[in-house]
């Protein structure tokens, strides 16, 4: 029995050294990848002529979205911080009960795309 249990340790560590290995190449080659695209110079870019400027054309001006005119937060809420990530603006909201919520707003359409209630820690 105690052969048998050196030789699947040894196995599972040849195993786990292996896969590891893997992950390594792996990583090494995605960051090889990712430093090739950012140190490319913008002169190396290909030179392509630009058109023919175009004629402007009058037109009427496409309507912004509706914005969210009321936010129903409750009575008494207060918004504790404000973060505008990307098109989306993120409000941590603190109720008059005590409760916080994470409400997610998308800032093109002005539509509440979440509205997260926290629960205190116990």
């Amino acid at each position: 029995m105690i052969p048998f249990l050196k030789v699947a340790v040894v196995v599972m560590g040849i195993l786990i050294v292996g896969g590891l290995a893997v992950i390594g190449v792996k990583i090494y080659q995605d960051s090889i990848k990712v430093a090739e695209t950012f140190s490319e110079e913008p002169g190396d870019a290909i030179d392509v002529p630009s058109p023919e400027p175009a004629t402007v054309t009058k037109s009427a001006p496409t309507p912004m979205p509706e914005a969210v005119e009321h936010l129903d937060l409750g009575r008494g809420a207060r918004v504790q911080d404000m973060v505008a990530e990307g098109d989306r603006l993120i409000l941590n909201v603190r109720t008059a009960g005590g409760v916080e919520r994470v409400v997610i707003i998308d800032m093109n359409s002005g539509a509440v795309l979440g509205d997260i209630a926290l629960e205190a820690p116990r």
